[in-house]
């Protein structure tokens, strides 16, 4: 999931990878994978250069979660 902001310069940007688990063991290691999948993929090309942008990995088991996340402040092209 990806939020845009309309004031680059005003807001950050945000990407959102979920993943699933069987057992709460996993959650941690799902979830520092989804974060890599964000970058992986380069899912950030779709925001401007000059945008900075959170990037949030998110696992869930049930009701439980973990999350990771990063925030890049300025970026190279790709």
């Amino acid at each position: 999931m990806m939020m845009i902001p309309k004031s680059p310069n005003l807001q950050h940007g945000i990407i959102l990878e979920f993943k699933a688990c069987k057992t709460e063991s996993e959650l941690e290691e799902a979830a520092a994978k989804a974060l890599t999948q964000i970058q992986d993929q380069k899912y950030i090309q779709a925001f401007p250069k000059d945008t900075p942008v959170l990037l949030i990995g998110m696992a869930f088991c049930g009701k439980e979660m973990k999350e990771a996340h990063t925030l890049l402040e300025a970026r190279v092209s790709l």
